[in-house]
């Protein structure tokens, strides 16, 4: 998340979509969340989700201060977080999708 914001990022821009449509003058939208959720023994749990983001994120973490791209031992992330769930009992939520949408009624704005 850190990263996210040093970049400019919004990491909580799905939870801001429907203010975003209701800012832009598009009616309230219809939205829906997804995300994978398990323990450290189930093989569809966002485990893999997370740490693939970690490793893609790799180098602007570096870059931005945030952690020594060294220190992250990408080729061990995904086991090494999936042994800490698996020991601890604990429950992974992978990173979720926010999906939004409106339909608009009537004649479109005119152009200007």
């Amino acid at each position: 998340m850190e990263t996210f914001h040093k970049v400019g990022t919004n990491p909580y821009m799905g939870l801001r979509l429907h203010a975003a449509f209701i800012e832009a003058g598009l009616p309230a939208p219809t939205m829906a969340v997804s995300a994978l959720a398990g323990g450290g023994s189930d093989g569809l749990s966002g485990i893999d989700l997370i740490s693939d983001l970690a490793v893609t994120m790799a180098p602007v973490m570096e870059q931005t201060g945030v952690i020594n791209a060294l220190d992250l031992q990408p080729e061990s992330l995904q086991e090494r977080i999936r042994e800490e769930a698996t020991t601890n009992g604990s429950v992974v939520v992978g990173r979720y999708e926010v999906g939004a949408w409106a339909r608009l009624t009537g004649s479109p704005p005119a152009r200007q």
